[in-house]
């Protein structure tokens, strides 16, 4: 997992985020450098929109939380863990969603304000579980993983990859 250097300054309310699909599912972690009542509001219980992009064999998961803004978060199933590595065994293309648990950490103190449970649209999830299988299927490296990030970092911002995502 890999995250954004939307944290790299430390401004109360910044983000960055780390996105996994495995065995066991979809996460969503939002790690917040001193969130506010506001920003955790919006987190929690504001309406919540995804989309994927898919660059250089690496997808970007893209979030928008209420007024927070798209939020990015680079994947590539191969990079998990051998144990959790794959698609959740159950999940049927057209009759399931996945359902995505959202945590959010204070990046500093650590201190968790909680989260939520979202459901994705049916292509988006069908697509996601596609995706996993195209990367399990061709391995990276984690130093070509992390150069093919920082590419896209560097061309585009989350609102930019957002408005090229194949599917919100």
């Amino acid at each position: 997992m890999y995250t954004s250097q939307s944290n790299a300054n430390r401004v109360p309310d910044s983000s960055a985020t780390q996105f996994s699909l495995t065995i066991n599912g979809a996460e969503l972690h939002i790690h917040c450098c001193q969130p506010s009542e506001w920003a955790i509001g919006q987190y929690r219980r504001a309406l919540a929109q995804f989309a994927l992009l898919e660059r250089e064999g690496v997808a970007y998961f893209l979030s928008n939380f209420g007024d927070i803004g798209w939020m990015e978060a680079p994947f590539h199933a191969a990079i998990n863990p051998q144990q959790v590595a794959g698609v959740p065994p159950e999940f049927v293309a057209g009759r399931h969603h996945i359902g995505l648990l959202v945590k959010l950490r204070d990046s500093n103190s650590h201190a968790s304000y909680g989260g939520r449970f979202v459901t994705l649209s049916k292509p988006l999830s069908a697509r996601l579980v596609d995706v996993a299988k195209e990367q399990l299927a061709t391995p990276i490296s984690t130093h070509e993983y992390e150069m093919r990030i920082q590419r896209a970092f560097s061309l585009l911002t989350p609102s930019q990859m957002a408005s090229m995502a194949t599917l919100q």
